[in-house]
């Protein structure tokens, strides 16, 4: 599925104005899904 039909200028500038109001939010501790992905439960 395409969602923009390879209008390549809109998806641009669409992403640019996500990154733009973008947020970045940093966390400590473990990854849960590199967690899940070697087999430990993460809600052990």
């Amino acid at each position: 599925m395409s969602v923009f039909a390879g209008d390549e200028k809109l998806t641009t500038a669409l992403l640019g104005r996500l990154a733009h109001h973008a947020v970045v939010v940093t966390t400590k501790g473990k990854s849960y899904r590199m967690r899940k992905r070697r087999g430990v439960d993460p809600e052990a």
